[in-house]
Order: structure tokens, then C-alpha cells, then sequence
């Protein structure tokens, strides 16, 4: 419901923009934004509306925008540290690095003892592969007492080096401190479990797994079955009939090639390879396809995932070219290159298979499969900010694993060919054969840059940053294998049809 403001006496700005921040923390964001413009109109010099409108702006996929209204605020404020590292993450976004690497060079002469922004600095070189500089960048945050942890998980994360045992044991002695909080914890708890990991203690390495996800559980948005029941409604809904009444409504746009999936299933790789052929380019992880979606769920009051079986057929046939077009709008911020084709590799639009089918179906999908406990562990032990509630615990990664698959399994029957699937293990096996196969399907020639994809040069801003640098392994298959006595709870989900 829209909160209205009172006409009966003088309107305070911080009332207003309570109203909106409660609008935001409840999804509507576009009632969010239009309190904190009234805000904004009613004292233009007030900076906590402004911050909060680009903070609003950009949960909506603006982030030019959201640039925009921080630069007006920094040319106020040009030593707000805390703007001008917004700002810079915001580039690195947006695949600007070199930009947002300047931006905290310049943040650290001024602020030269704070950890946070070594650990930002750090992030941006790892992304544009320059691995030596971002590990001393969190060597020195460690330096300077770092107390999130944050500097532990990213240093573990980076998967050319390996910490040592007196690492390890400094690691040990952070968790002993008393004045470190839960979320520092659980970071560590995966560095721990990472680095135990590498040297072959598979138990400790479980054991520390195991807690930072029990912790991580302990304080994540309880999802439950939300997953499970988005698929089963969308299984319900789209039917041959359902599309046939509704084909090539929306954009006839043919640049995005989604890659989805299960993350840690090989989808970077994927897109690196793609990225490296001259007719298409690698953007990264865009959030346009779900901002479209939960657009819907606020515009139509439904509830998180029930506009698919509730809303769309009710939409006006005019909507779904609509949504296209926004979708192809909001992707150009993020492109660098004049390229016909473009990559969209968020693993998760799985789930909107039937929304990209309608409003882009001339789109091509390529859906990555890995070995489905090599995968799953692999979640499990990935630290995730947030966003990943179902990979806390391993009976709900199995879980999610067959609702992934359910979904999958369905669009392969009621639109057959319109989804190309590529195992991760057989690209492994067989590079050459598999990626031409690969780039058939998607109606690109074969180019020999391909094969050498780990020469491109292009920033990455997945975990999987550094193994897409070299040429292909087989060092992820079996990743499950040494942690099998432990893993009991997963098999049983996976097992069951």
C-alpha cells in the first residue's frame, strides 16, 4: 500500500524520507523514489535525501544515474570518503576499472590507514588480473588490524596462492578475539575452511565450511520454499498454448546470449570463451533480467515470485515488448564495445526462462551443467554475501539443485532447442569439439580465439576470476570426492525424483 503524506501541517523532510526508507526495506522502490524527490524539491540542500535517492536509483538498475546524483554531492562534498568509495564501486560495476582504481588510489592518499579501502582496491586489480597487487593490497589491510575478516576471505579466495600454516594458525587466533562480530566470524570460518582445503585437511576444512554456513543461516532472510514454488508455478504456466497465444510479442532484439545456471557450475568459463570471439562481448553479472522482474512484483502488489502465475497473463501484449526494450536499455551502461552480440551471466535468471522467452525471444540461452555434488559442494563452501540463503546447508542446496533442473527439464519440453546445454565436464574433455559445437549453437562461426580464451584480456568479477586465465583443467572435477563422508544429507536431495 502507498504511504501518503499528511496535508494537515508542515511537511518535515525527515519524515519523508523515513516513509521512503521503509518503502525500500518493504521493495517498493519506486514509491522510494518518488518520496525522497519530494524530499529532494522540498530542500535541496539536505545531502541525506540525495544519498538515499542514488542508493534507490541504483537498486533499480540505474547506476549511471546513481553516478550522477553522487557526483552532484562530492562536488559539495568533495572529501566524503564515504560517497567517493560508493562511487567507485558503483564503476567497478560497470566493468570501469581503471577508473574505479583511480578513484580509491586517490580515497588511500588521503586515507591511507583504513583496510576497507585496501580491500576495495584489492578487488578491482584481482578483476582486471592483476593478482600480486591485490594480495598485497589485503596483506597490508591485515597490517592495519582489519577487523571484518574481510581481508582473510579475499586473500584465501585468491586461487593462485595458497596461505600458509602461520596463516592459518593467525586465523585461528582472529576467531579467538573477543571484539570481532559474526559476520567477521564466518568469513574467516570459510578462509579457514579454504585454506585447510588446500593443504588436504578435508575434515578441518568441512568443519569450518560447515560453521560459517551454520552462522551465515542463523542471520539470513529464511526463504523457504520460495524457489520450489516459483518453479512449480511456472511449470503450470508455461504451456505450448501460453506461448503460442503470446509469441514474438516482445523485442525482436537479438544481442543478449544468456548464460545460466547454478553458480560455481562453469559459467564464467563459458563466458569467457564466448567473450573472447570478435562478434561478441563479455559484460558480466547483470541484474537488469531480475530488476525486471521484481519491477513486476511491485507494480502489480503481487508477492516475491507470484507474478509469474498470477500477473502475466494479464499484462497488455504491449508490455512484454516494453520489458524487452528496457532490458536492452539498461544493459548498454555496462558495455564497452559495439559488438552485434552481448553476454548476460547471471546464473540465476534461470529462473526467469519464461520472462526472457517473452520478452526477448530472439535472446539465445546456454544453460552450464556441472557434476551435481561437485557443484553443489562447491557452493556450499563459497563465501556469498548474501543473496545465496540456499547454499547454507546442503539438504537445501539439493533442494534448489532439482528445482533448478525441474525448470530446466520443462522448458526443454514445452520450447525444445530454444535452450542450448553445455556440461562443464565435457568442455573439460573435449575443448575443441565442445566449443564449436558451442558457438554453432549460438550462430557465430568458429575463430581460434576460442580455444585461447585465456589470453583474452577482460576484467572478471567472479570468484572464478583466475582460473578463466588459463588454459582449461580438469583441477574442479572431483572437488566433492575427498569431502564425500560429510556430504550424506546433499546426496539424499539429489537422489530423489
Amino acid at each position: 500500500m502507498a504511504l501518503r503524506l499528511r496535508l494537515d501541517r508542515p511537511i518535515r523532510v525527515d519524515e519523508i524520507s523515513a516513509m521512503a526508507s521503509a518503502a525500500a526495506r518493504g521493495g517498493r522502490l519506486a514509491e522510494a523514489e518518488r518520496l525522497l524527490r519530494e524530499a529532494v524539491a522540498l530542500e535541496p540542500s539536505k545531502s541525506q535525501p540525495q544519498e538515499a535517492l542514488s542508493w534507490v536509483v541504483l537498486q533499480q538498475n540505474r547506476p549511471i544515474e546513481a553516478i550522477e546524483l553522487l557526483d552532484r554531492l562530492l562536488t559539495a562534498d568533495p572529501r566524503n570518503s564515504s560517497l567517493a568509495t560508493r562511487r567507485a564501486w558503483i564503476l567497478g560495476q560497470l566493468g570501469r576499472f581503471d577508473e574505479a582504481i583511480s578513484a580509491y588510489l586517490e580515497q588511500l592518499h588521503r586515507n591511507p590507514d583504513r583496510p576497507a579501502l585496501h580491500i576495495a582496491l584489492g578487488r578491482s586489480l584481482l578483476a582486471v588480473g592483476r593478482d600480486r597487487e591485490a594480495v598485497a593490497c589485503y596483506r597490508r589491510a591485515l597490517e592495519l588490524g582489519d577487523r571484518s575478516g574481510e581481508a582473510w576471505w579475499s586473500l584465501a579466495n585468491v586461487k593462485t596462492i595458497r596461505l600458509s600454516l602461520s596463516e592459518i594458525r593467525d586465523m585461528a587466533a582472529f576467531l579467538g578475539r573477543g571484539d570481532i562480530c559474526r559476520e567477521a566470524a564466518t568469513r574467516v570460518h570459510f578462509a579457514l575452511g579454504k585454506a585447510h582445503e588446500d593443504l588436504g585437511h578435508y575434515e578441518h576444512s568441512f568443519r569450518h565450511y560447515e560453521h560459517g554456513n551454520r552462522t551465515q543461516a542463523e542471520t539470513a532472510f529464511a526463504s523457504g520454499d520460495r524457489v520450489r514454488t516459483l518453479v512449480d508455478r511456472s511449470i503450470s504456466l508455461f504451456t505450448p498454448e501460453f506461448f503460442r497465444q503470446r509469441d514474438w510479442l516482445g523485442s525482436p532484439d537479438s544481442s543478449p546470449i544468456f548464460i545460466v545456471g547454478m553458480p560455481r557450475s562453469g559459467t564464467t568459463l563459458v563466458e569467457q570463451i564466448l567473450a573472447s570471439h570478435s562478434a561478441i562481448e563479455g559484460t558480466s553479472e547483470l541484474p537488469n533480467m531480475n530488476a525486471i522482474a521484481l519491477g513486476l512484483v511491485e507494480e502489480l502488489e503481487a508477492d516475491d515470485g507470484e507474478y509469474v502465475v498470477t500477473r502475466l497473463p494479464d499484462l497488455h501484449r504491449s508490455r512484454f515488448h516494453e520489458m524487452g526494450r528496457r532490458y536492452i536499455e539498461q544493459a548498454r551502461p555496462y558495455r564497452r564495445t559495439d559488438r552485434p552480440y552481448f553476454i548476460d551471466k547471471m546464473p540465476s535468471n534461470w529462473q526467469h526462462i519464461g520472462l526472457i522467452h517473452l520478452i526477448l525471444p530472439r535472446a539465445k540461452i546456454i544453460d552450464v551443467r556441472r557434476d551435481p555434488l561437485d557443484c553443489c559442494f562447491s557452493n556450499f563452501a563459497q563465501y556469498f554475501p548474501k543473496g545465496h540463503e540456499f547454499t547454507h546447508s546442503l539438504g537445501a542446496l539439493g533442494r534448489h539443485y532439482r528445482a533448478y533442473e525441474d525448470l530446466m527439464a520443462h522448458f526443454d519440453e514445452v520450447r525444445p532447442g530454444t535452450v542450448y546445454r553445455l556440461v562443464y565436464e565435457d568442455l573439460v574433455d573435449r575443448p575443441e569439439a565442445e566449443i564449436r559445437k558451442l558457438l554453432a549453437a549460438i550462430d557465430v562461426p568458429f575463430e581460434e580465439s576460442c580455444l585461447r580464451f585465456f589470453e583474452t584480456s577482460r576484467p572478471v568479477l567472479t570468484p572464478s576470476a583466475q582460473q578463466v586465465r588459463q588454459p582449461i583443467n580438469r583441477r574442479g572435477i572431483g572437488r566433492s570426492r575427498p569431502f564425500a563422508a560429510w556430504l550424506a544429507p546433499l546426496q539424499r536431495e539429489l537422489q530423489k525424483r
